[in-house]
């Protein structure tokens, strides 16, 4: 990893994933103007890093959309994972 990557991400002190709820629709939409793409519909996964979502994925699979001036491929890859977990628990 290089040194940069591991640096932002070691700064971190809280990663929490969790499902999307009404309340998150204005910081969603910011994401979405952000990464120039809109997320599939239907159930979303978000991560947030220190109280900052940074990331949401759709949960049945579809292209994540992240703030491209944060550091977020480790939150993306736990999203993933979340996202298999809920599914295989269903």
């Amino acid at each position: 990893m290089p040194a940069a990557l591991a640096s932002a991400v070691g700064r971190r002190r809280e990663i929490v994933i969790r499902g999307a709820v009404p309340a998150d629709g204005v910081a969603l939409r910011r994401l979405e103007q952000l990464a120039e793409r809109r997320l599939a519909a239907g159930d979303v996964l978000i991560a947030e890093a220190d109280g900052v979502i940074v990331a949401a994925a759709p949960l049945r699979g579809g292209a994540p959309v992240t703030d491209p001036f944060v550091v977020s491929g480790d939150v993306v890859e736990l999203l993933a994972v979340r996202a298999r977990q809920l599914l295989a628990a269903a």
